[in-house]
């Protein structure tokens, strides 16, 4: 019995043995020039290149999403900002919108590569080659087109809740401002002239810690970068916010183009204009806002001077109860 067992076993070896080299072979055509101990070095790394390609083919089986959702027009959405940028608001039709590089002054991880996207990209890239990849100058011509993306894309902040939020008011607006409208309201209000060829479009963002927890809500790569994801993309430490983001790109998109270089260094099809912190959007009217609500301890005395502010725009106005 143990004979037969040594026998069995013994063909088995011999078969894997054949197998790995008629594998070896149709990958590496010359392999007989290569001596014993580097014929198992690339068995090795061919065995770890096919177990990696047949997890990525189970983890891509569904396409997935590469970009954040689009919210219902519908989408009660709510502003909290301090007294100034409100009296600014309706005194002047004028909203700011911020440049997506300065947001990072709250979140160091605003706007960034998720972790784990280009590990992910490589073993996806791995898994197609015949031959160790490098993902060296690819990397840094996206990071740099990245960074010049978060210069040239402005931000204006909104909160997705059916109701004020204690939170955000602690967080955004003591002693401030809260103004109500919906996503369709807001999106497709009336600019002035010199807005009016400025498009705003809008994601909701979302929250993870790293790119496996973005595979795990149905979102993929396909090899390559996903700026739109990453510059909608917050920890999940802010997600309490529900933020949605409104953008605009005023100098335009096509800044962030990559030219033709030389000796390898990174050249855009065009210079970077001067990016200010801030960029403004001046409305025709304040029609689109639904209520304007007051922070519960402002006093009585500012809040009778709101009260006329938003009576001039025919607005609705209360105090907070929280």
């Amino acid at each position: 019995m143990d004979f037969i067992k040594s026998t069995i076993k013994l063909s088995i070896d011999t078969l894997k043995s054949i197998l790995s080299y008629l594998r070896l072979k149709r990958e590496f055509p010359n392999l007989r020039t290569y001596s014993e101990p580097e014929r198992q070095e690339l068995l090795r790394w061919l065995l770890w290149r096919n177990g990696l390609a047949k997890k990525i083919r189970r983890r891509t089986r569904n396409p997935g999403k590469t970009a954040p959702p689009l919210p219902k027009s519908n989408t009660t959405i709510w502003r909290y900002m301090s007294r100034r940028v409100f009296l600014q608001l309706v005194t002047e039709r004028r909203l700011m919108f911020h440049r997506f590089k300065e947001l990072q002054k709250i979140d160091r991880r605003e706007g960034m590569v998720v972790p784990g996207f280009w590990r992910s990209v490589l073993e996806y890239t791995q898994a197609r080659l015949p031959f160790p990849a490098d993902l060296g100058a690819r990397r840094q011509i996206n990071e740099a087109i990245l960074d010049r993306l978060q210069c040239l894309t402005y931000a204006n902040c909104w909160n997705m809740a059916e109701h004020e939020d204690n939170l955000m008011w602690k967080a955004y607006a003591p002693k401030g401002i809260a103004i109500r409208t919906t996503v369709g309201k807001f999106k497709n209000a009336a600019r002035q002239s010199r807005n009016e060829r400025l498009t705003i479009e809008l994601q909701k963002i979302v929250y993870a810690d790293n790119w496996r927890q973005l595979e795990q809500r149905g979102y993929r790569h396909g090899e390559e970068p996903q700026n739109m994801l990453f510059l909608h993309t917050k920890r999940k430490a802010f997600s309490s916010e529900r933020e949605i983001r409104f953008r605009i790109s005023p100098f335009g998109p096509d800044r962030a183009q990559i030219g033709p270089g030389r000796d390898g260094t990174i050249v855009f099809s065009y210079p970077l204009p001067a990016c200010p912190e801030w960029f403004p959007v001046v409305f025709e009217n304040l029609d689109w806002i639904e209520e304007v609500v007051a922070e519960s301890s402002i006093s009585s005395r500012a809040a009778s001077m709101i009260r006329r502010q938003v009576n001039q725009h025919n607005l609705k106005f209360r105090v907070s109860d929280l």
